[in-house]
């Protein structure tokens, strides 16, 4: 089946309310140009829209290129995530038939489409060049990640394609995971993978053929060590930071001895939490996966900011000898001066 060019779809969602089917109170949400905001990848383009009788936003994904068994395993994924019910990931649907689209490329006019409600926040790499100069923000993105990923290698399912545009950094530093195209659940034990993710954030062998729960364990190795080594030194972003990689790409796992950021690496060892993580990317490097060793990224722990914010005080309560905690008991807020 051929699929519209991703102009015919843009000219299909600037007219929503005559061309979808089920969704026509949605409405594209436009940009300062008065165009279609839009993001396009390997094979679909996602449009940022409203439904205008509840201002509720999503992202509709439409499909330029043919794909073996995508509404099948889609649907089965959308199965699993319901079962599943993590934060981690947002509610999603796929709906056949669904869009109707002017296009000189097939014979056929109706095509599927996904929606998934949309995930407000920054795309990792943005947060990252962003914060470089917080500490405590990337700290909290470390310790947030590696929570992130500890419920990952805990769990039956991987992502697939775990890589900093994939990865939503909301307001409250919380993260989800869009795009489950490359999904793996256990329903497909035995099968081939469809796709395998951005080469920057996956091990050098990966390939169609390696697809279990365990095509994850590379990519958070890869980024748990990123983003701790930019803690620790912010100027590695701007060093080896290029399009579709945080600070490591392909080309570095290929070689390791022959790679300048690895050995950059290799003199932070010092930092205890740093070298856990090295030796994560290390096994993981040598085995492909982490299991059963992951623990290891849950001895990161929550970082303590110390400023203190009108909110802070609000959702805080004093005890008898006139201390400040806050309602977590996490944080020491004031005290007296006597």
């Amino acid at each position: 089946m051929n699929y519209p060019l991703i102009s015919e779809y843009i000219e299909a969602i600037r007219s929503a309310e005559d061309n979808f089917n089920k969704l026509s109170n949605l409405r594209p949400i436009l940009d300062v140009n008065g165009d279609p905001i839009m993001s396009s990848g390997h094979s679909a383009v996602v449009f940022k829209m409203e439904d205008i009788e509840t201002n509720k936003l999503y992202a509709v994904k439409c499909f330029y290129r043919e794909q073996e068994e995508r509404e099948e395993r889609y649907r089965n994924i959308i199965n699993e995530l319901e079962q599943v019910k993590s934060p981690y990931f947002v509610s999603t649907r796929y709906m056949n038939n669904e869009l109707f689209v002017d296009t000189s490329q097939s014979d056929v006019n109706e095509f599927p489409v996904v929606v998934m409600d949309w995930a407000d926040g920054t795309p990792l790499n943005k947060f990252v060049e962003d914060n470089l100069s917080n500490k405590y923000a990337l700290e909290l993105l470390v310790y947030n990640f590696c929570q992130l990923g500890e419920w990952l290698l805990r769990s039956q399912l991987a992502h697939g394609d775990i890589e900093s545009d994939n990865i939503i950094v909301c307001d409250d530093y919380s993260l989800i995971l869009v795009d489950y195209d490359s999904m793996y659940i256990p329903a497909f034990e035995g099968t081939t993978a469809l796709e395998i993710g951005n080469p920057n954030f996956q091990h050098p062998m990966r390939s169609f053929y390696l697809f279990n729960r365990h095509i994850d364990d590379f990519s958070i190795a890869v980024i748990t060590l990123s983003l701790k080594a930019l803690v620790l030194n912010p100027a590695l972003y701007k060093q080896f930071n290029n399009y579709g990689n945080l600070i490591m790409s392909y080309s570095d796992y290929v070689d390791l001895k022959e790679s300048d950021i690895f050995m950059e690496l290799l003199t932070m060892v010092r930092n205890k939490d740093f070298a856990v993580l090295l030796s994560q990317f290390i096994l993981s490097y040598s085995n492909i996966e982490l299991y059963p060793n992951y623990l290891n990224i849950s001895t990161i722990v929550e970082p303590i900011r110390s400023n203190i914010t009108d909110d802070d005080i609000k959702n805080s309560y004093i005890d008898k000898n006139g201390v400040r905690y806050s309602n977590d008991d996490k944080r020491l807020l004031k005290f007296p001066e006597n």
